[in-house]
């Protein structure tokens, strides 16, 4: 082979080798750009990822706070329809209070007539037979003034009756001052003006009771108070002082299982 053959043959060596280097050069510098392109698209996915999944939680989030705020409303509401409900059936309530209470005064006030016109017609029957003879045969006269206690009595165990089913007021009977309590008694037990009613008033001189006014107005302390008073204390009782004394000093206890009765 010749010097200039030689020649040719290594120009066309370097040229392959040439060649080879720069398709090399070029796949890699391929490769470099396809994994650029790659990782550049990974990080755009993720961008978007992220930018959706943000979105998404606050979109949640929105719509828990109104949840929240719907139910918190629909409770408002349901509260506020049971107080307007709980309202209405507490002035139904105080509107039947006062019914009951304005039918049990007329019927007390109905009582306390027949009552006075009871004790007017004993006391005439009493006078009757004072008056009468003393050979003039009185049984009849007995019979009708015994009838009439009778029936007095049951007046007033109605009159006690009532005053039980009388509604209170919401301030407890506790709370006023026994004076005034007894009094109250005297006033509703005797149908007399409050101004009759004192400490000094006297049941038989001033207040005009007598020994039945006298054993109805002790059950109705003992009603009133929660105790009970034995009949040798009641007997004891002249006037309006001594009922307040006497309570006073007797504080309030849950009444016996059985009461004694009073004698009349």
């Amino acid at each position: 082979m010749t010097e200039l053959e030689e020649r040719k043959l290594q120009a066309e060596i370097d040229h392959i080798k040439a060649q080879t280097a720069k398709v090399d050069a070029e796949r890699k510098s391929s490769q470099r750009s396809w994994r650029h392109f790659v990782v550049e698209g990974v990080k755009v996915v993720g961008a978007v990822v992220i930018g959706v999944g943000g979105f998404m939680a606050a979109f949640t989030g929105y719509q828990l706070a109104e949840v929240k705020k719907e139910k918190t409303e629909l409770a408002n509401e349901r509260l506020k329809r049971e107080l307007a409900e709980n309202d209405e059936l507490l002035e139904i309530s105080r509107q039947k209070k006062l019914e009951l209470n304005r039918a049990v005064a007329a019927a007390q006030g109905q009582l306390d007539t027949t009552r006075q016109q009871l004790k007017e017609l004993q006391t005439q029957l009493v006078a009757v037979k004072r008056t009468a003879p003393a050979s003039a045969d009185t049984s009849a006269l007995d019979a009708a003034i015994t009838r009439t206690n009778q029936i007095r009595a049951d007046v007033n165990a109605a009159k006690t009756e009532l005053r039980s089913t009388k509604v209170k007021d919401e301030t407890p009977a506790v709370n006023q001052d026994v004076e005034t309590r007894v009094r109250n008694i005297f006033r509703e037990q005797l149908g007399v003006n409050p101004e009759q009613v004192t400490p000094q008033a006297t049941l038989v001189g001033d207040l005009g009771a007598d020994e039945l006014d006298v054993v109805e107005l002790v059950m109705a302390c003992e009603q009133e108070f929660g105790i009970q008073i034995p009949d040798e204390d009641a007997e004891s009782f002249k006037t309006v002082g001594d009922f307040v004394a006497y309570l006073r000093r007797h504080p309030s206890t849950p009444p016996a299982a059985t009461p004694s009765p009073h004698k009349t």
